[in-house]
């Protein structure tokens, strides 16, 4: 079916609506253009949203957190105000433009924080070079615990549910309102889980492959760990359906320095529940930076 130019204009606002970027920079790395936005000054914190998500995520936490830090928030490829770069979504790429966004960006020894499968390009990218980041902050992101049957069940119907969106279909539209319903909780969400449900036609492809890439490449991340020899914080949204609070904060023995945090919520603690978040926050970059 073809699209007229007005739905199309209207689908690439409801895309570009996920950003918080407007024109503060946009990089070229890892062969994509990505859209950056940046708040504040100090200690840089450089912040990956998850798939169907963008940089908008991080503005309730920026807000709260720019009079002491620099937070800077890529859009992925695809996503936000980064236009697609023809490669499909993956953990390993997405590490590959934090690497070069690092240079890019000229950021020295920054706080690498990353969500759902931004959490595991951040594991990825600090496990290759753990002396360029400071600490590491890790939200609901695979790859930590084992997958049971339970969960691989629940993974392929969620991308069924995907494929249906990206057709058009309604009911896939509708199950994909839901779905993100019960991720993103809570009235500070709201408004960016408005955007992303207006934007499922725009974004489902994008979640398909990404959580595919979560499935397979992304399954068992454990052996990266160790290598991540800076201070490690899991925070994490106690209420995920899929990455569960019970099953994944016992991670932290995983890694040489670690500690865990929950947060109410359903995937992004920072958007989630911005208070707490940002007081931990606080605590912990007061005691390990």
């Amino acid at each position: 079916m073809s699209v007229s130019q007005p739905e199309r204009n209207n689908r690439l606002a409801s895309l570009h609506a996920l950003s918080a970027a407007d024109t503060d920079e946009r990089i070229e790395v890892a062969g994509a253009e990505i859209a950056v936005k940046c708040w504040g000054r100090g200690q840089p914190v450089l912040c990956v949203h998850g798939a169907g998500h963008g940089s908008g995520d991080f503005e309730l936490m920026a807000e709260r957190l720019k009079s002491d830090f620099e937070i800077i928030a890529l859009d992925w490829p695809g996503h936000g105000l980064s236009p697609d770069c023809g490669r499909p979504p993956s953990a390993a790429h997405y590490a590959s433009i934090i690497e070069g966004a690092l240079d890019a960006l000229y950021l020295d020894r920054p706080v690498l924080m990353g969500s759902g499968i931004g959490g595991a390009a951040a594991l990825i990218a600090a496990s290759r070079h753990p002396e360029r980041y400071a600490a590491l902050i890790l939200c609901n992101m695979p790859g930590l615990a084992p997958i049971g049957p339970a969960e691989q069940l629940a993974c392929q119907s969620a991308m069924a549910l995907f494929r249906s969106a990206e057709r058009g279909e309604w009911w896939g539209r509708t199950g994909f309102a839901l779905l993100f319903s019960r991720m993103l909780k809570g009235a500070p969400a709201e408004p960016q889980l408005r955007r992303i449900t207006s934007a499922a036609p725009e974004i489902a492809a994008l979640l398909r492959g990404a959580w595919e890439d979560m499935a397979t490449s992304c399954a068992d991340l454990r052996p990266l760990a160790e290598r991540a020899r800076m201070p490690v914080w899991l925070a994490w949204a106690k209420s995920d359906p899929f990455l569960t609070w019970r099953a994944n904060r016992g991670a932290t023995r995983l890694f040489r320095k670690a500690c865990a945090t929950g947060f109410r919520g359903g995937r992004a603690p920072f958007l989630e529940d911005p208070d707490a978040f940002a007081e931990s926050f606080r605590r912990l970059a007061a005691e390990n930076l």
